[in-house]
This record gives structure tokens, C-alpha cells and sequence, in this order.
């Protein structure tokens, strides 16, 4: 999962409920291993947290063919 988050604030907020679902690898990185649940708490978490019209969120899964939902980029 990655991200890019545009306010100061927010961005520490991600960072935050992220270090809940993942570790992570590089600052706006995290390597999550999660269940369908949990991809789908993860979402719903971060939906709440960013702003759609400014932030970026990216969740890559083991292939490469992408499937964008809402303003999530998922890669199945």
C-alpha cells in the first residue's frame, strides 16, 4: 500500500491507522499482509481520513492488472 497525502495533518493520520494494518517499508509504504477483511477495514479506515479531491491511495495486490474503485487504485 502507498500513498500520497497532500496535508500535513492527514498525512500523519494515515501513517497512524497504517502502522495498525502493516509495517512499514519506505515513508509512504507499508507492506500489509491482510485478509478480504482486513482489505476492506483497511479501506474503509483511510477513506475516512483523506481527502478525495487532493489524496492518493494505491493498494497493489500479487499481480499487476488494476481495478479502480472509488479513489482507490487496487492492482489484482
Amino acid at each position: 500500500m502507498s500513498y500520497d497525502i497532500r496535508e500535513p495533518k492527514r498525512l500523519y493520520r494515515v501513517r497512524k491507522a497504517m502502522l495498525g494494518f502493516g509495517e512499514p517499508v519506505h515513508y509512504s509504504v507499508f507492506r500489509c499482509d491482510l485478509t478480504p477483511r482486513g482489505k476492506v477495514e483497511m479501506a474503509a479506515s483511510l477513506h475516512d481520513l483523506i481527502d478525495p479531491d487532493e489524496d492518493r491511495i494505491m493498494i497493489i495486490e500479487d499481480s499487476e492488472k488494476p481495478l479502480l474503485i472509488d479513489n482507490y487504485k487496487y492492482y489484482h
